[in-house]
């Protein structure tokens, strides 16, 4: 299911995905000479440096003058979208130079571009226009008057661009065409995910409508103020007023439970773990009637970033710690210390499932089974938002300064879980180093001789 991302207090564990770091480059684990090394001994910082450490920046697309980067998004084929004030540009991820870029003389909204399933990129105007550009050259492919400034399309996951025109919710088909539309009777229209078999979940103040793949209700919800999260364990959860999170029969639209929220958000992970957020605390909850399956209180702010395709709930807190919990006792698993005070910035996992997360000032990338360090970029400025060219191997990032993209190489991220290292390399304590000419190899992870 696809989630509208813009929603307060609401966030979903990112899919499979991500944004490029460049640097060093460092030979693979499992790629390594299995010969006898040269020598054993105890790994030194002052005789070894990690390879990925502090990697350098492989470009810097600096945006026209007079213009601020106002949000990016990935294109399909290793490319980047971002929008100005007035242009769409899009610039080239393997070397960062420009490609096309197209103005809109009456304005851009402030929101980052969409992509549709052909590669398109679908921004809105100031004057209330949807328009879509084509991936090549940039011309434009079509435009849709939406009459409503201010909105933002969604893509759903079969394909289909869904906006908002007037009180009513339509759907487009790629040319832009119209295929149906939904009269919602409002104009605070919000869009918040789609289904594979093409249901969409819209909000108004009035409640949460499910509506058909075809433009039919399937079902209405009432509530004030109220928001769909997800679609997991054949349950919809919906925030409602009175801070409340709610479960829904997906095919209904009954209630099955309810449970107070205060002011704590949900974290949803992708194999249906729920988590609660709330002040110097956090819970997971069980799907099927919403009971607590174990809770953490903290003495630091400690915030939920993600959690991974096992479950593990993944969190960032003020006391400069990133720690990985069990999602079905709340034991710790790993923790590990980061370099600013307060991480507190983007996590996502990537198609490998390699976890990334960032603080003000460093990307970290960390092997989700064991908490090791196996990449980390630093930044002269704060990091404000980031994301992942997987092909490229890229993190984008974008930093304070919002007149340039940076893009930087993640290559030598490489996860070996230590029950590999030991059957490839017969090691049977994980203390134990492997020295060959020049390098190191530690817990599965290269290392250089420093010069």
């Amino acid at each position: 299911m696809e989630i509208n991302p813009s929603m307060p207090n609401i966030s979903v564990s990112q899919p499979p995905g991500g944004y490029h770091f460049s640097g060093a480059t460092a030979t693979p684990v499992d790629s390594f000479s299995k010969s006898t090394p040269s020598g054993s001994g105890i790994y030194s910082p002052q005789k070894f440096q990690e390879v990925f450490e502090n990697a350098g920046e492989e470009w810097t697309f600096k945006m026209p003058p007079g213009d601020h980067c106002k949000g990016f998004v990935m294109g399909n084929e290793g490319s980047l979208y971002a929008t100005t004030h007035n242009k769409i540009i899009k610039v080239d991820t393997t070397n960062g130079k420009l490609q096309w870029e197209k103005g809109c003389p009456s304005g851009v909204s402030s929101m980052p571009p969409k992509v549709t399933r052909e590669g398109a990129a679908l921004v809105t105007t100031d004057d209330g226009y949807l328009m879509a550009f084509d991936p090549a050259d940039g011309h434009r492919q079509w435009s849709y008057h939406t009459t409503t400034t201010g909105t933002h399309p969604f893509v759903s996951p079969d394909g289909t661009i869904l906006c908002q025109r007037d009180d009513e919710l339509c759907a487009l088909s790629s040319d832009g065409k119209k295929k149906w539309s939904f009269k919602m009777n409002t104009n605070d229209m919000r869009i918040d995910g789609a289904q594979d078999d093409g249901t969409v979940f819209a909000v108004n103040s009035r409640g949460v409508h499910a509506v058909s793949g075809k433009g039919s209700s399937q079902w209405f919800h009432p509530c004030t103020n109220g928001g769909c999260i997800a679609v997991h364990n054949d349950n919809v959860y919906i925030t409602a007023a009175r801070d409340e999170l709610r479960a829904l029969d997906p095919a209904t639209g009954r209630e099955k439970w309810k449970i107070p929220l205060g002011e704590a958000g949900v974290i949803a992970g992708n194999d249906g773990v729920l988590a609660i957020q709330g002040h110097m605390q956090f819970r997971v909850i069980d799907p099927k009637d919403g009971a607590s399956i174990w809770a953490v209180s903290t003495k630091d702010d400690e915030r939920i970033k993600a959690i991974d395709n096992r479950g593990t709930v993944i969190t960032g807190s003020r006391d400069n710690h990133i720690r990985a919990y069990d999602r079905n006792t709340g034991k710790v698993l790993w923790t590990y210390k980061a370099e600013s005070s307060t991480v507190d910035g983007q996590a996502r996992f990537d198609s490998k499932g390699r976890l990334l997360i960032s603080d003000r000032n460093n990307i970290y990338g960390i092997d989700p089974m064991n908490g090791n360090l196996q990449y980390r970029s630093h930044s002269r400025s704060r990091i404000t938002s980031w994301g992942l060219d997987e092909k490229n191997s890229l993190i984008l990032l974008q930093g304070a300064d919002s007149g340039k993209v940076t893009g930087v190489n993640y290559r030598t991220f490489e996860t070996t879980s230590h029950e590999e290292f030991k059957k490839d390399y017969d090691i049977t304590e994980e203390d134990k180093v492997i020295e060959g000419p020049g390098f190191v190899v530690i817990g599965g992870v290269k290392l250089k001789q420093k010069s």
